[in-house]
C-alpha cells in the first residue's frame, strides 16, 4: 500500500518500482547531485528518489522518443512524529535556448547582483571601520579629560594645602599676638576686652577649619553621621543669627512665611546649623561693602525652603553649578575671598543626607546672590533607639 511505502521511502529502504512512479525511478537514498540541486530542500528531512525519466505528458511506462529527463526529489512531510504527505520538487533538464536579450539580461543582472553585493561589504566595511574610529576618538578623549581632570586635582590639592597652611597660621599667630599683648602689655580694661574678642574670634575661626576638614573626610569615607530629631527649623535660624553676632556695615533680617502655626522638621539640629553658618558667612564675605542680608523661611504643605539673600558681588551665570564644588573660592576685582573653599559643599552634602536639595540664584555679577536649600516635612517624632544615620531622615 502507499503508506507502507512511505513508511520504506522515509526510513530510506529501496523499494521496488510502483506504478504511479516513472519505469525509470528508482527510491533510493538521497545521493549529493540531488542534494545540490538549486532548486531542492538545502537539508532534506527524510528520504527520496533520486532521478527519473519521465514521459513529457506524465504517462508511465518506458522512455521513449521526446522523453524528458527530469531530476526528482520527494521529501517526507512531518506533523510531529508522524508522516503526513510527500513533497515533490523536480527540475527539467533539457538545455534552455535563449536568444541574445535573454542572455544580456541574465549578465546585467549578474553584474548588478556582483555590484550590489560589493556595495554592500564595501558599506559594512566601512561601517565598522567609522565605528572603530570613532570608538578611538571617545577613548582619546576620555583620557585627555581624565589626566586635565587628574591635573586639575593635583593642582587643587596643592593650593588647598597652601591655603589650609596659611589659614591654620593666621590665626594662630593672631591668638599668640593677643595673648602676648595680655601678658606682657597690661592693656586698660576696655582695650583687654577688645583684645580677648579677636582673639576667640580667631580661635572660632581655627575650629571652623579643622570641623570642615574633619567633615569632608568623614564624607569621602562614608562615616558622616546626623541624629534627626523634631525641631522648630524657624527658632533655630533665629538662634544661630543671633550666636554669629554679625555686626555693621552688615545687616541680617530674619522672616517666615507660610501659616501661623509653624509644623516641626525631622532634622539633625546640629548639622543643619552648621548648613546655616555657612550660608550667612558666605554672604558676609560676599558682601565687601555691607548691606541687608534676608533670611527667609517658608514653609509649604510637604517641605520647608530657607534662603539667604545677600546684597554683594553676585555670582556669573556660568559659575552657579561651581560654586558647591570643594575647594572653590570666587574671585572678586582680582581678589580671592577668604576661606577654604569647603563650607558649601559640606553643606549640599548635609542638606542632601536629610533628603533636601540646595541651590544658588544670581542675577548676576554686583547684584547679589541667593542661596536655598529645602528640607522635606516629617511627623514630629524622633528618631528610633540607636537610629543615627541618614537612614532616620529619609521616608521609610
Amino acid at each position: 500500500s502507499e503508506p507502507a511505502l512511505l513508511a520504506r521511502v522515509v526510513a530510506g529502504e529501496p523499494v521496488e518500482r510502483q506504478r504511479w512512479l516513472p519505469a525509470a525511478a528508482l527510491v533510493t537514498p538521497v545521493a549529493p547531485r540531488a542534494k545540490g540541486y538549486a532548486g531542492a530542500y538545502g537539508e532534506p528531512a527524510g528520504r527520496a528518489a533520486e532521478h527519473a525519466v519521465h514521459a513529457a505528458g506524465g504517462s508511465s511506462g518506458a522512455a521513449g522518443a521526446g522523453a524528458v529527463e527530469v531530476l526528482e526529489l520527494f521529501v517526507p512531510v512531518r506533523e510531529g512524529e508522524t508522516v503526513v504527505g510527500v513533497a515533490r520538487v523536480a527540475r527539467d533538464l533539457r538545455p534552455l535556448h535563449a536568444g541574445l536579450r535573454q542572455v544580456q539580461l541574465v549578465i546585467a543582472g549578474a553584474v548588478f547582483g556582483l555590484a550590489l553585493a560589493l556595495f554592500l561589504t564595501l558599506r559594512r566595511s566601512y561601517l565598522r571601520a567609522t565605528a572603530r574610529l570613532l570608538a578611538q576618538e571617545e577613548a582619546r578623549q576620555r583620557a585627555e579629560a581624565q589626566a586635565a581632570a587628574m591635573a586639575e586635582l593635583a593642582r587643587l590639592k596643592d593650593e588647598f594645602l597652601g591655603m589650609v597652611t596659611h589659614d591654620l597660621r593666621n590665626p594662630l599667630t593672631l591668638i599668640r599676638g593677643y595673648l602676648e599683648l595680655l601678658e606682657y602689655a597690661d592693656p586698660p580694661p576696655d582695650q583687654r576686652a577688645v583684645f580677648l574678642r579677636q582673639a576667640a574670634e580667631a580661635a572660632e575661626r581655627l575650629d571652623r577649619l579643622v570641623s570642615d576638614l574633619l567633615d569632608v573626610t568623614s564624607l569621602s569615607a562614608g562615616r558622616f553621621r546626623i541624629q534627626p530629631e523634631s525641631i522648630d527649623l524657624y527658632r533655630l535660624v533665629e538662634e544661630t543669627v543671633a550666636e554669629l553676632r554679625i555686626r555693621p556695615p552688615h545687616t541680617v533680617v530674619v522672616r517666615s512665611e507660610g501659616p501661623a502655626e509653624r509644623p516641626p522638621v525631622v532634622a539633625d539640629p546640629g548639622r543643619i546649623r552648621q548648613v546655616l553658618v555657612n550660608l550667612l558667612t558666605n554672604a558676609v564675605n560676599y558682601s565687601p561693602q555691607g548691606g541687608t542680608i534676608t533670611v527667609t523661611v517658608t514653609y509649604g504643605p510637604e517641605s520647608v525652603t530657607v534662603s539667604v539673600a545677600d546684597q554683594g558681588v553676585g555670582i556669573p551665570p556660568d559659575k552657579l553649578d561651581q560654586v558647591f564644588e570643594r575647594f572653590t573660592r570666587l574671585e572678586h576685582g582680582g581678589v580671592r575671598v577668604k576661606g577654604s573653599g569647603l563650607g558649601l559643599a559640606i553643606a549640599r552634602q548635609i542638606v542632601e543626607l536629610h533628603g533636601g536639595r540646595i541651590w544658588a540664584e544670581s542675577a548676576g555679577e554686583g547684584k547679589g546672590a541667593c542661596f536655598t536649600f529645602s528640607l522635606p516635612l516629617r511627623p514630629a517624632v524622633g528618631p528610633t533607639p540607636g537610629q543615627s544615620l541618614v537612614e532616620a531622615a529619609r521616608p521609610g
